[in-house]
């Protein structure tokens, strides 16, 4: 079923004609972020819709569209496997199956059942549940994040234990590359998971945005938060 998900989706990236597949790719994932953003952090709607003009001013207006398209696909199949009780890091392979990652920039990501293996061997149901009762959530913490898979392993792990991820898992995650940070963002926001994502150098201690996920801004979890103005 998997297999399926991402061959739909590289048909649609595939589809727009002249283009390079690594700038499709980069530009659906920062576009879909922005727009997220966008319906959720009211003190930045200019800057984000500005930011939004920006890519969009490289597409005709039914290659647009198309993009949104792509985006209620994407919607739709994470949806479907947040029902199943699964996080599924689905845009990070597409990304890899579209065999871009090593031509462009060197990069590889862990697969997602290496990771759910890691996050089964690495979780505690009883000290989890010892933190939740004592700081009412878990706060993870992941600075290289890629596309988010090693956080949906943990986030699914905890669910299976009979836990809310929703609700009882805070995610700071941060990377210095623009489209990782953009498609975890897009995977703790459809996943319906709180984090603050940052595009910064962990190493350096420096954050050049910060951005937050619906859940986190709606359910009020900065009142929560101890850690929202630390850097990456």
């Amino acid at each position: 079923m998997i297999a399926k998900d991402i061959a739909e989706f590289i048909k649609a990236i595939q589809s727009f004609v002249g283009l390079n597949s690594y700038e499709v790719f980069s530009d659906f994932v920062e576009l879909a972020a922005l727009s997220t953003m966008h319906a959720f952090e009211i003190t930045r709607q200019k800057e984000l819709a500005e930011k939004i003009n920006t890519v969009q001013k490289k597409y005709k207006p039914k290659e647009i569209e198309r993009l949104g398209r792509m985006l209620g696909m994407l919607i739709v199949v994470m949806e479907k496997y947040h029902k199943q009780g699964r996080y599924v890091d689905i845009l990070a392979r597409v990304f890899m199956e579209l065999e871009i990652h090593s031509k462009q920039t060197g990069q590889f990501f862990t697969p997602g059942s290496v990771a759910a293996l890691s996050a089964k061997m690495a979780f505690d149901e009883a000290e989890a549940k010892k933190i939740i009762e004592r700081d009412g959530h878990i706060t993870l913490n992941e600075p290289a994040v890629g596309g988010g898979v090693m956080v949906l392993g943990f986030a699914e792990a905890m669910r299976a234990a009979g836990f809310d991820p929703s609700r009882q898992l805070l995610i700071h995650a941060g990377d210095i590359d623009r489209r990782c940070a953009c498609m975890s963002y897009l995977h703790f926001s459809l996943y319906g998971l709180p984090a603050v994502v940052k595009l910064g150098d962990a190493l350096a201690m420096k954050a050049w945005e910060q951005w937050y996920t619906p859940v986190y801004v709606l359910d009020l979890w900065c009142f929560r938060d101890r850690r929202d103005n630390i850097a990456v």
